[in-house]
């Protein structure tokens, strides 16, 4: 996979529907899957996540899903939305803001990790938040990330957002948007 073919792009509810029909359907979030109907197997790293999972945050106009596509298959996705979109958020276990954009997954497949695509979504994540009025990004995110859904802790501190202790292995990042356009504007 080479990087700098890469393609960030927003993932609708057509595109989400037809990868379902493929079985090509990969995007991985804890807070949203019924574990009736999902599952992921640890053997393989498959997932096998239904369109219904992913259909609260793909029907708002304030979430959504974003993907990077490089030469025709996903290499990583975001997973993002108000807290109340996702079914399982009181699992988490910390408490979220109910105003902020919450990134439940920030994943990049293990062939694509060296080229920091998570870096990539992240832009394209506060860009979203910034063109919704969101006032906070939060970030459910890891320490180890390794093959979990949860972004890497250490990026997100890299990047500028201050990032909880571990809990359960769970970490939360955090950064308004206004300290990010600042952080840019100083960067720039």
């Amino acid at each position: 996979m080479a990087a700098e073919d890469a393609t960030v792009i927003d993932v609708d509810q057509a595109m989400a529907r037809a990868l379902e029909l493929r079985g090509l359907l990969c995007f991985h979030c804890p807070l949203l899957e019924d574990p009736r109907f999902s599952y992921r197997d640890r053997t393989t790293g498959e997932c096998r996540v239904r369109y219904r999972d992913l259909e609260p945050v793909l029907a708002g106009p304030r979430s959504g899903i974003r993907a990077v596509i490089i030469t025709g298959q996903i290499a990583a996705y975001a997973v993002f939305g108000p807290p109340g979109v996702f079914r399982n958020v009181d699992v988490l276990p910390f408490a979220v803001d109910g105003s902020a954009l919450l990134v439940a997954a920030l994943y990049v497949i293990p062939q694509a990790r060296a080229d920091n695509l998570d870096v990539d979504l992240l832009l394209a994540v506060m860009d979203f938040a910034r063109a919704r009025d969101f006032p906070v990004v939060q970030v459910v995110c890891r320490r180890d990330a390794g093959d979990e859904p949860e972004g890497r802790a250490e990026m997100l501190e890299a990047a500028g957002f201050e990032v909880t202790e571990p809990v359960d292995g769970l970490c939360l990042a955090m950064m308004t948007v206004e300290a990010w356009d600042e952080s840019r504007a100083d960067a720039g």
